[in-house]
């Protein structure tokens, strides 16, 4: 899976692999990649990698030694770690419901599993987590557009991104990356993308392309706003 990223990539994931392996054998449970990485589609030079993993009985030092290896990696990256306790009793972070959930559903395939591991995440539970990422993703929109004073394009659409993946998700399509997801939005709506993409992901966007991206903006606000979505989701 991991293997069609960018060589870059590659070279993050086998290294924490290495040494999750090398340093964590009897208690690393679970080993994955989340986000886009975990189908296999990234951006180079401008997407991170998301680390998630399941370890037995973490202590303090586990997780100072496991953040601190994380940074000598060379590329952006990000890491949850989850306890065997935490998943035994559902006290999770929204990537780890998610993530556990597209698992044990066979939507991606971990990286490392450890074969005495065994999970059940209900489906209800994954989809409060949802709708309260996409309430969240929306109230975050808003504040970036009509409360910072200085335009964040890349903020923007990091959060457009995870407004969009979290709903396909809660209608059971996983869309692989941004573009992917903001395809699937343009076929379920017929609305363009009419900003440079590519632009506002850099941060470099023009004034009158910003501009563009606040009408885009401007229409995913109001169609949200409008829809019917967590109670139909939720009486199903």
């Amino acid at each position: 899976m991991f293997k069609e990223l960018p060589e870059i990539y590659v070279n993050a994931i086998k290294n924490m692999q290495d040494f999750l392996q090398s340093n964590y054998k009897d208690q690393l449970l679970l080993f994955t990649l989340t986000g886009s990485a975990s189908f296999g589609k990234v951006f180079e030079n401008v997407s991170d990698i998301d680390f998630f993993l399941i370890i037995n009985n973490p202590t303090k030092d586990d997780y100072e030694r496991i953040f601190s290896f994380k940074q000598t990696l060379g590329i952006k990256c990000d890491l949850i770690i989850h306890s065997l306790f935490e998943v035994n009793h559902l006290y999770l972070t929204f990537v780890g419901f998610l993530n556990l959930y597209l698992i044990q559903n066979n939507i991606i395939s971990p990286i490392y599993r450890n074969k005495s591991f065994r999970f059940t995440i209900p489906k209800e539970r994954v989809i409060y987590s949802l709708i309260e990422n996409i309430e969240f993703s929306l109230i975050r929109i808003k504040r970036i557009v009509y409360d910072y004073h200085d335009k964040n394009p890349q903020l923007l659409i990091k959060t457009i991104g995870y407004l969009l993946k979290n709903y396909f998700a809660l209608q059971n399509i996983y869309t692989k990356n941004l573009q992917d997801a903001l395809e699937q939005f343009q076929k379920l709506t017929n609305t363009y993308i009419t900003f440079d993409l590519g632009a506002a992901r850099r941060g470099d966007i023009s004034d009158d392309e910003y501009k563009k991206l606040i009408n885009y903006v401007d229409y995913l606000i109001n169609y949200f706003q409008n829809l019917d979505l967590y109670k139909k989701e939720l009486n199903n």
